[in-house]
């Protein structure tokens, strides 16, 4: 009897299962967050800053992004999202991390007033979020 048989030929990597209370959780907290950011998105855009304008157009269209990617049933009745929350339910935790980051980014470097701030602190929590699945445990 060879020793070497019962071996498998290549190993298959282990992906780490979370438990279901802990996905309703980042869910959750992300639905929140992107509210909180859609509310203050609206409040930027209300600006005489042509810039300022333009970063709460942009706080709303990530915090519409991060709605349609986490509960895809608020943004259901909008015909074009519901293929975009189809795409985004196999992406990877880092993929999601990423997308999420960029809209806070341009953000900041276009308007510094306080709600657009919080606005985009609100973004980079829902990323701060998926980065920390992302990391798993260490």
């Amino acid at each position: 009897m060879d020793p070497f048989n019962n071996m498998p030929t290549q190993q298959q990597p282990q992906q780490e299962e979370m438990s279901w209370w802990f996905k309703w959780l980042i869910k959750g907290s992300s639905v929140v967050l992107g509210f909180l950011a859609l509310v203050l998105g609206i409040v930027t855009t209300i600006s005489l800053s042509a810039s300022c304008m333009i970063a709460g157009i942009l706080i709303i269209c990530g915090s519409i992004l991060v709605l349609a990617f986490e509960v895809p049933m608020c943004c259901s009745f909008i015909e074009f999202i519901r293929p975009l929350s189809q795409f985004s339910e196999g992406r990877p935790h880092w993929q999601k991390c990423g997308i999420y980051m960029i809209f806070p980014i341009v953000t900041i470097l276009l308007c510094q007033g306080a709600s657009s701030i919080f606005g985009a602190l609100f973004l980079f929590g829902v990323a701060g979020l998926y980065f920390m699945l992302t990391v798993g445990k260490k």
